[in-house]
């Protein structure tokens, strides 16, 4: 679990009326028997595990869910979309993963399975005063979008925002180089570095999900209202469980 954080932070970033309390949600990788450390999963007590992956990436790597924790899917890409754009031996350089990617961000605002699924995930976490955790496979995209929302919804700063999105570098560093070493040893340096911007995040990634949402709904409130259909309701419930 290289990408297992607490998406409040090492701290508790500032928030709207007080912090964000530690303790009550997480953000990872995939948590596949392979990957999880039994005894810190356990000692999280989480309530619940929110599984945004595709159907093709859960059937070989199924999370281990922790005794008294619900497991819920949130299929933010779907299963219709053809995966050949994602796999880095289909790019030749850095510069074509990270438009790839980029597009990739703007599709979360644009697509409209994308934003029901980021939506009932703000839900869940909001009914539920337990610990919960939520998840991708390698827990930068879908995750970094999801931790954004929910710590933008709170008041969080779009400068710490940004900064915690980008500690998926320092947390999955080793993954990171493990990854591009191999893309460099099969198909050549370009491919190394293309398969190493796939691997990480970089800012104008979370940058093109921001300015999209800017672009079709006004801003960030007008996305919340009008893009996931969020009222006050559940706003509030969320600030009550995330804000201390």
């Amino acid at each position: 679990m290289d990408n297992f954080r607490d998406v409040a932070g090492p701290d508790g970033y500032a928030a709207e009326g007080g912090r964000m309390r530690r303790g009550v949600l997480y953000r990872s990788n995939a948590l596949d028997a392979a990957s999880i450390d039994a005894e810190r999963l356990a000692a999280a007590g989480l309530t619940g595990v929110f599984d945004l992956r595709m159907t093709v990436e859960v059937t070989p790597k199924p999370d281990v869910v922790p005794d008294g924790a619900r497991y819920v899917r949130f299929n933010v890409i779907g299963d219709e979309v053809e995966l050949g754009a994602l796999d880095p031996k289909s790019l030749k350089d850095a510069d074509g993963a990270r438009g790839m990617l980029t597009d990739v961000y703007r599709m979360f605002v644009t697509e409209d399975n994308a934003r029901e699924q980021f939506s009932g995930l703000v839900r869940a976490i909001a009914e539920d005063p337990g610990a919960q955790v939520f998840h991708c496979s390698a827990g930068k995209d879908r995750t970094g979008w999801a931790a954004a929302i929910a710590q933008r919804l709170v008041g969080v700063s779009a400068d710490d925002v940004m900064a915690d999105y980008l500690l998926t570098n320092e947390y999955s560093a080793a993954t990171i180089e493990k990854i591009a070493a191999g893309a460099t040893a099969e198909r050549g340096a370009a491919v190394g570095e293309a398969a190493r911007v796939l691997a990480g995040v970089f800012p104008e990634a979370l940058e093109a999900a921001f300015a999209e949402a800017d672009a079709r709904y006004g801003g960030f409130d007008g996305y919340v209202r009008d893009g996931l259909g969020l009222d006050g309701g559940v706003i509030e419930r969320l600030r009550a469980k995330l804000v201390v």
